[in-house]
């Protein structure tokens, strides 16, 4: 009798067991499925963004190519949309895509922040007034300002850099605004991507040479990083890629830019200004997207125009607001879903991607003490450094960032690096708890 008794209290306590065991299986994929909506459905970040403004205290007129452009009132569309982004909780920052001036000196003054003896509307609100971060992008058009309205203490060009906030007087920068993304923002104000310009209208000087080379060099290290880091990667630059994704010949720029963005599957988006017209397309699994001008917004219609970029885990919203002479309201709303960012790279052994494009100093092949004896000859170099001085870093300088650069240097290509861990999909979730759910049940039985 005790036996028996001993046998039923033991069965009865397995089955108590198994049912809570059961009852925490289910609440557990419950929870996770819950949080997984909510991730789902909240933007991981929120970016406010527009393209053009270019102010310019001058009568509106026509452009060559037909574009309307009311110059004179551009910096009151920009004050509107800064009271709009500062009306949002949720806007993280700001990001201008270039030409926020048309042609001269004084017109910075008006749109990023007044100077003492100016004679602006001091109500109206500046790329200084934002309650967020901003971030500026060069076009075309700042650097007018070098041809037509040179700067009184010369040195154009490093002026227009330092009036934007550019940090080293260079003009392309990354951003990791939150886990996952990476920002990597583009100078394509080089020959190399309008080669119809004149040399001498880049404001680049006697960095011309080795500028296009150096700063593909920093790209291509900041996309291989991210895609080591599982982060995805949005591209931002002025010029759209319209000849890429239209599949025209490419010039040199957007040839090698293209190779990157074949090569790393984590480039999901590349968001551009300059045409003022509006969007561009999808290639590739790619969202190529331009953003309406502010400059053509007409006021005499009360028109405005400037976006809300909501970034999710697995895709970019889009939403335009107000119009201009070229895009209706809503016209470049999106919703984008990313392609596989985990996915393996598409390049062979030994191309362009393998780590050892950014620390082979010597340019033999490897790295070893031989490359780390070039960057201690050039330690200390502050400009103009390039790949053969021990700059791993792009940024023209040799200094502890370019050595740990050479010292984390790992003897094989990025393609054979560890992709990030997976998390479970929803319905690996589910099935995952039917299974166990089963083997509980299937035991239960067998007991009985």
């Amino acid at each position: 009798m005790i036996a028996r008794t001993a046998a039923l209290s033991s069965r009865l306590w397995t089955r108590a067991l198994y049912r809570t065991s059961a009852v925490l299986l289910l609440t557990t994929v419950v929870a996770s499925l819950s949080h997984t909506r909510v991730l789902a459905d909240s933007p991981v970040l929120v970016v406010g963004a527009a393209a053009d403004v270019q102010y310019e205290d001058r009568e509106p007129g026509p452009h060559p190519d037909d574009i309307r452009r009311w110059y004179d009132t551009a910096h009151v569309r920009l004050d509107g949309a800064i009271r709009a982004w500062n009306a949002r909780t949720d806007i993280d920052l700001v990001m201008h895509l270039g030409d926020i001036i048309n042609a001269k000196w004084e017109s910075f003054d008006a749109v990023l922040d007044y100077a003492d003896g100016t004679d602006y509307d001091p109500d109206l609100l500046t790329f200084r007034d934002l309650n967020v971060p901003s971030y500026q992008l060069l076009g075309n058009h700042e650097f007018y300002a070098i041809q037509d309205d040179p700067h009184p203490d010369g040195e154009d060009d490093l002026h227009v850099r330092e009036r934007l906030g550019l940090a080293n007087n260079l003009g392309y920068y990354e951003l990791r605004p939150v886990d996952g993304y990476r920002f990597v923002i583009l100078d394509d104000q080089v020959p190399e991507a309008n080669p119809e310009r004149p040399e001498d209208s880049f404001g680049l000087g006697d960095r011309r040479e080795r500028y296009f080379d150096q700063q593909m060099q920093w790209a291509r290290r900041m996309v291989a990083d991210a895609y080591r880091e599982g982060e995805k990667v949005i591209l931002y630059q002025h010029y759209p890629m319209s000849s890429y994704y239209n599949d025209r010949e490419l010039n040199t720029w957007e040839a090698e830019l293209a190779s990157i963005i074949e090569t790393y599957p984590n480039i999901v988006a590349h968001f551009s200004g300059h045409f003022h017209s509006g969007p561009g397309k999808p290639k590739n699994g790619v969202l190529f997207d331009t953003l309406g001008g502010t400059l053509s917004a007409n006021p005499e219609l009360d028109q405005n125009i400037w976006y809300v970029l909501e970034f999710y885990d697995d895709r970019v919203v889009v939403d335009q607001f107000g119009e201009n002479f070229y895009l209706d309201p809503d016209e470049d709303d999106k919703e984008f879903f990313y392609r596989d960012h985990t996915a393996p790279l598409a390049c062979d052994p030994g191309d362009n991607c393998q780590e050892v494009t950014f620390t082979d100093f010597n340019g033999d092949g490897d790295f070893d003490g031989d490359d780390l004896a070039v960057w201690r000859s050039r330690y200390g170099q502050l400009s103009q450094a390039t790949l053969a001085d021990g700059d791993a870093q792009g940024d023209q300088d040799v200094d502890g960032g370019d050595f740990l650069g050479w010292q984390r240097a790992e003897h094989v290509s990025v393609a054979a690096a560890v992709s990030p861990i997976a998390v479970p999909e929803p319905s690996s979730i589910v099935l995952l708890g039917m299974l166990l759910l089963t083997s509980v049940a299937s035991a239960a039985r067998m007991r009985k």
